[in-house]
């Protein structure tokens, strides 16, 4: 069996190993006594009815509409999108999965990134992307809880895992303003940054907590383990979002044969 149709057997058997490298780990953290905040194991069964996120950059206006389809949700990252308010508008009016409305920094600017997010929480964004430094951070927040839009309060650092503690006070910091979700994603160049992130499981519930890089992909199938309310994946047909993302099928396939 193969993880694609168009995916070489040892693909799939490197996938296997990860994940049995990924209990072993697991277990390992319990042990561990350098990590102060235990990620729990919850089960096999957590990993397989967690949600599948696809997430969906650079796609045309018309194609999200198919695209979005491949998941159990979407994440639309308009930041690569170039649409307009309007299109912001009818694209999550449009929704036919829950849809993650995203708008990273990069070029645009912050009153930009407020509009096309305020806009998709009044079409129906079943969530809101929210960075814990954006400057309208507050004020969106609020704007999406009187709009029955969930928020999801997200750190990211592109360039290294921070320590235990400093993850544990960033995540006490993303607690005080009760976000649904919170999301913290690093880029993993060592073993142990991935047990850092996966012990912080043992302190927050709604968390989505993985590493990007070229070989962090079992970090994602750590955050279903541990509970993590969604997973992001890419298209099956369209470029990842980071390094690492397994596509719909790949990560469908690990889930079935966990």
């Amino acid at each position: 069996m193969c993880i694609m149709n168009n995916s070489s057997p040892l693909r799939y058997y490197a996938l296997r190993l990860a994940l049995g490298i990924l209990r072993f780990l697991l277990y390992l953290l319990r042990l561990t006594p350098h990590v102060s905040y235990h990620a729990p194991y919850q089960s096999l069964l957590a990993l397989y009815t967690s949600p599948i996120c696809v997430s969906l950059a650079g796609y045309k206006y018309k194609d999200c509409l198919e695209a979005m389809k491949q998941g159990d949700m979407a994440e639309i990252r308009l930041d690569t999108m170039n649409l307009t308010v309007e299109q912001t508008k009818n694209l999550f009016r449009s929704a036919t999965v829950p849809l993650i409305a995203t708008f990273r920094p990069g070029d645009a600017s912050d009153t930009l990134r407020e509009e096309h997010l305020r806009t998709a929480i009044h079409a129906g964004a079943a969530y809101v992307d929210i960075e814990l430094d954006a400057p309208y951070l507050n004020s969106l927040m609020q704007e999406a809880r009187t709009h029955d839009c969930k928020v999801i309060l997200s750190y990211h650092n592109s360039t290294h895992t921070p320590g235990a503690k400093a993850l544990k006070r960033i995540v006490q910091q993303m607690q005080a303003h009760r976000p649904d979700v919170l999301k913290i994603v690093t880029h993993g160049l060592r073993s142990y940054d991935r047990l850092q992130l996966w012990s912080l499981y043992g302190i927050a519930s709604n968390l989505v907590a993985f590493c990007t890089g070229a070989n962090s992909g079992e970090s994602r199938i750590a955050s279903g383990l541990a509970g993590a309310p969604f997973m992001y994946a890419a298209p099956n047909d369209g470029p990842p979002t980071a390094d690492g993302q397994f596509t719909v099928a790949q990560l469908r396939n690990v889930k079935r044969d966990a």
